[in-house]
Parts: C-alpha cells; sequence; structure tokens
C-alpha cells in the first residue's frame, strides 16, 4: 500500500524533470528529486504512522499494561500440594493423590478456573508466602491442606484462603476411617464451591461424585503407580507397571487402570528412557 504513492511520487518527479529540461532548465534536475524524495518520505512516514495507530497491537499498547496484571479471574483457584503430617513421613504418595483428586473434582465445575496439576506441585515444599503464590500464579483463591494417615486412620484439613487478605475463607478437618477417602474429597470440593458461590450447571455434581475406582485397595495402588510414574526415573517407571497390575487383580479391567499404563507408554518417551522403537508397551 506505500509503495504505490511513492511510485507514483518519482515518476511524477521523472515527468517534471524532462518537462523542465524541454523548457531548457536541466538545472533543475536534481532539485525536483530532492522535493520528490522527501515528499516520498514524508508520505511513507505519514502513512506508516496511520497504519500502526489502527492496528489492534497498536490499540492495546495505548493500555496500562501494569493494571492486566492485576486482573484476576474471581473464580481462579489453586490447590497447593497437600503436606505430609503422617508420623513416618512416608505418605507423599498419598498426599499427591489427595491434591490431584481434588483439582479434578473442581475441575468440572465450569465456573471455576483450577491451577493444573503440573504446575500446582511446583510450589511443594515452597518457602512462598500464599500471597506471594497468588500473585506467581494470578488466581483469587488458594486453597492447602495436610493429611496425616497411620494405619487404616486418616485425618484430612483443609484450608480455603483469600490471599488479598491473607485470612481463611473456609477451614475445616475430616477424620474418619481409610474406607471414608472418597467421601472425604467429596466433601472438601463441596465446601470450596459453597463457600466461594459457586452455582453448579446440570450434572456438574454428579460428574464430581463419580469413582472410576470404587476400591480403596485398588484405589490406592492407582495413586501410588501415579507418583512413581510422575518421578520420571527409569527406576519408577519400572515400579508402576507392577502396582498398577496389581490393582487389576483387585478389581479387573479398569479404564483408570489402562490410563495408568499408556501413561507409563509417554513418559518412557518423554523421560528420554527409551525410544519409541525400543519401548515395551505395557497394554
Amino acid at each position: 500500500m506505500l509503495i504505490v504513492p511513492l511510485v507514483a511520487l518519482v515518476a511524477l518527479a521523472i515527468d517534471l524533470n524532462l518537462i523542465f529540461q524541454i523548457m531548457g532548465f536541466p538545472g533543475k534536475k536534481l532539485l525536483i528529486g530532492i522535493i520528490a524524495l522527501c515528499i516520498g518520505i514524508a508520505w511513507i512516514i505519514f502513512r506508516s504512522l496511520q497504519w500502526a495507530t489502527n492496528t489492534p497491537d497498536a490499540a492495546a499498547k495505548k493500555l496500562d499494561i501494569s493494571k492486566l496484571a492485576e486482573i484476576k479471574p474471581e473464580k481462579f483457584i489453586v490447590v497447593l500440594p497437600f503436606a505430609d503430617l503422617s508420623p513416618q513421613k512416608d505418605e507423599e504418595y498419598f498426599c499427591d493423590g489427595m491434591t490431584e483428586e481434588i483439582i479434578s473434582h473442581l475441575s468440572h465445575v465450569r465456573d471455576l478456573l483450577v491451577i493444573s496439576r503440573s504446575s500446582a506441585m511446583t510450589f511443594r515444599g515452597t518457602k512462598k508466602t500464599i500471597p506471594e503464590i497468588a500473585r506467581a500464579v494470578n488466581v483469587r483463591y488458594v486453597l492447602k491442606g495436610s493429611v496425616r494417615k497411620a494405619g487404616n486412620s486418616l485425618r484430612i484439613a483443609a484450608q480455603l484462603i483469600d490471599p488479598s487478605t491473607d485470612a481463611h475463607l473456609w477451614a475445616e478437618k475430616y477424620s474418619g476411617p481409610l474406607d471414608d477417602v472418597f467421601d472425604i474429597q467429596e466433601k472438601v470440593s463441596s465446601s470450596i464451591v459453597d463457600a466461594l458461590k459457586v452455582k453448579l450447571q446440570p450434572g456438574e455434581k454428579q460428574r464430581r461424585m463419580d469413582r472410576p475406582i470404587e476400591n480403596v485397595a485398588a484405589y490406592d495402588l492407582h495413586i501410588r503407580a501415579c507418583h512413581e510414574i510422575w518421578r520420571g526415573t527409569e527406576q519408577g517407571l519400572e515400579t508402576a507397571p507392577r502396582l498398577i497390575e496389581k490393582g487389576f487383580d483387585v478389581v479387573g479391567d479398569n479404564e483408570i487402570l489402562y490410563a495408568d499404563m499408556g501413561l507409563i507408554n509417554i513418559m518412557y518417551i518423554d523421560a528420554g528412557i527409551k525410544s519409541a522403537q525400543s519401548i515395551k508397551l505395557f497394554l
């Protein structure tokens, strides 16, 4: 678009130069060239500024960019890794499983935006304060919790925090046998939904309550296997299939356990432990 007026100006300069030569004014050649060049440059600058002003990017630059970072979706939440308060400090896998299940439950609520598991897990053991974490992932709410598991006894505490005031909006403790783990997960997610005054859409409550693995023993094997998988080590990826096979022995065919096997295959390649050609499919 900018080339057309420039070419026209050059042509005009050439025509004027020929006219002056015919009229006996060859000395005007340099003057005309300079004038044409100046006019052309001025035209290009003018059109460039006009074009840049009308682009969406330019319009965006007129916004106060610093204010964009302050905008947080009203129902944006991060679920921090649950802390292991068990006597032997050997229930990290169970804490991770609890964290992932709560994230999964909340993700079924359309009006909630939930930070992904992979991002949430980066805050394990962090020294950052709740407001600092919230700013890092730009969320409105933070959920933190802890798990104390000893034998068949289970105690879970959860707290919903507003980072802007560092105040608790909701906090609760749940105690019971390990067999109650599914009910506790549902109670935690339901309490969060209620505290945030989120209106559930048809079918959302049922989706949150769906249990792909009803058997607690098989569920425990599943979350143990996932813990080994996400370690991303060859040892972990060798241990996980054995745990999943035990899960199959308990409940038979199960879609979640098959998905775990598929994830093992992916992780083998992603971690660079085996190539796609040499990998043994655990299916």
